[in-house]
């Protein structure tokens, strides 16, 4: 059991570091993941493939500009990522990640086209939909930064059950965690 993930920040930054550990890992029979935004030149992804055993990625909007206004760049470099990652694959190892954020990525038209897009991904082997959290805040506040948003709520049970029901409508056949 157990093993080793890779995650932020943003662990593409850091690509040949994270390369050289995971061939360590692979040699001593070690579990490999990855928690990545994707953000990166395909040519720092490709390398780690074989080294993985789980790829983890961050799916906040499918918006270009929405995803800007909540990550700071628009996701065209992402998505084609996440298909190439996708057509690379030869097992289900992908999972993405979509963190429902009220009132900023939830709304029908969002979530539908998330269904749509992980829909089409062969090697998908589910998406998680998590719940936005607020942890961050008191850490913001010790370091005297603002935090973004701090008017927004997690999203109560309710609200992520409507969030998979919409998800579902438009991919009935996609695997879908509620956490």
């Amino acid at each position: 059991g157990g093993g080793v993930t890779f995650s932020g920040g943003e662990p593409l930054n850091q690509a040949g570091f994270v390369q050289a550990v995971l061939e360590r890992c692979r040699y001593f029979g070690i579990g490999t993941a990855i928690e990545t935004s994707l953000h990166a030149d395909y040519s720092l992804i490709a390398p780690l493939l074989p080294l993985l055993d789980l790829i983890y990625v961050d799916l906040k909007a499918m918006d270009a500009a929405r995803h800007r206004e909540l990550a700071g760049v628009d996701n065209a470099l992402i998505l084609d990522n996440i298909r190439r990652l996708d057509a690379a694959l030869i097992a289900p190892r992908l999972i993405l990640r979509m963190p429902v954020i009220p009132g900023l990525n939830d709304d029908a038209a969002n979530l539908r086209l998330t269904g749509e897009f992980c829909a089409g991904l062969r090697h998908l082997r589910c998406l998680e939909l998590l719940p936005y959290h607020r942890l961050g805040v008191a850490t913001y506040a010790r370091l005297g930064r603002e935090y973004a948003l701090p008017e927004v709520k997690t999203p109560d049970r309710g609200q992520m059950q409507s969030a998979a029901d919409i998800i579902r409508a438009s991919a009935p056949e996609l695997k879908l965690s509620v956490r």
